[in-house]
């Protein structure tokens, strides 16, 4: 059995944060995921704060910050006995190639995952959350997800090229 430790991980849109990936590790169950989403916002001055976010000072909700993160074009993947992805509205080729090669790892967590997907429609975000409860019992999480980033990445190399879907 793999050990599933309990950790923030953000995969920056390198045209904004020029780094492979941001992770820390919350051994302490007291550690907020959100504050790790906070460090991030920090470090790449995205200017991130918590009336932005809608929370009170001090507050780390995870799901409001890692939305908030996604919104600016960011990958955020919550760690702990079940595995969330925030992800952004497109995926860059970093983004995606750092995805690909994590797909493995990622798989050990087979159902127990998530998947928050951010959709810009018509100038405005939406958000989409996909989990056991809304999937067939034929239907595998891991796949979903892998299916969502490749049409995310595609539609960035569309926009890229100039092709609008």
């Amino acid at each position: 059995m793999v050990k599933k430790t309990r950790e923030m991980i953000i995969v920056p849109d390198e045209t904004q944060v020029d780094l492979i990936e941001f992770r820390k590790e919350l051994p302490n169950q007291k550690d907020r995921h959100g504050i790790v989403v906070k460090e991030f916002s920090d470090f790449g001055k995205l200017g991130l704060t918590f009336e932005n976010v809608g929370v009170k000072e001090g507050v780390y909700n995870c799901y409001m910050w890692s939305i908030a993160v996604a919104k600016l074009g960011h990958i955020a993947i919550q760690k702990d006995t079940t595995i969330i992805f925030y992800l952004p509205d497109t995926i860059t080729e970093k983004q995606y190639q750092y995805l690909k090669n994590h797909k493995k790892e990622y798989s050990v967590y087979g159902q127990n995952m998530g998947i928050v997907n951010i959709l810009i429609q018509d100038n405005q975000f939406h958000v989409e959350t996909i989990d056991q409860s809304n999937i067939s019992e034929h239907e595998h999480l891991i796949d979903i997800l892998y299916e969502i980033i490749n049409d995310k990445y595609e539609s960035y190399n569309h926009n890229l090229n100039g092709v609008k879907k």
